[in-house]
């Protein structure tokens, strides 16, 4: 009887678990928009988006052959120190130029205030993608805050963008 109560009680516990089971968390599901301000108050509804797409890969496939400091060398003097740790497309939807510049709150799954980290922008241009280093400040709880001017914002939503952290 009390054989049959354990399997029975088992049985119980395992069906249970199957039931409540959720998939586990991706670094996607980390990765996100927290927050857009705008310099100049608008009524517009400007929509900022962050995604690993097949760009994405194919820049970061590309990073990782040539390192990180002929990729950001240019664009960053000390780039050989700073380690890549996210990279992802950018789209900016609903912004106009009269919008001022752009401040956007990021959420990643690497980003530590106890990290020193910075952000670049990278816009594809016909054959080659320009590296912009981004005013960037991480947030006591890891989020970090970059700030686009309006040209750079107009490129973002006019063309493909992607944000690039490093870590030191």
């Amino acid at each position: 009887m009390k054989k049959l109560f354990a399997l029975v009680l088992a049985a119980c516990l395992m069906l249970s678990a199957v039931a409540f089971a959720t998939g586990s968390k991706t670094s996607d599901d980390l990765t996100d928009v927290v927050d857009v301000e705008t310099e100049v108050e608008t009524e517009d509804t400007i929509d900022v988006e962050l995604a690993m797409s097949e760009e994405a890969e194919a820049v970061l496939g590309k990073i990782a052959e040539q390192g990180v400091e002929e990729t950001f060398g240019e664009a960053l003097e000390d780039a050989n120190d700073w380690t890549l740790t996210e990279l992802v497309e950018i789209e900016i939807e609903g912004y106009e130029e009269e919008d001022g510049s752009l401040t956007v709150t990021l959420a990643f799954p690497t980003v530590s205030a106890s990290v020193e980290t910075i952000a670049m922008l990278g816009i594809q241009g016909e054959e080659e993608i320009a590296w912009t280093r981004l005013p960037s400040s991480v947030t006591e709880d890891g989020r970090i805050t970059v700030t686009f001017t309006p040209e750079q914002a107009k490129q973002i939503a006019d063309g493909t963008a992607f944000i690039a952290i490093l870590t030191k």
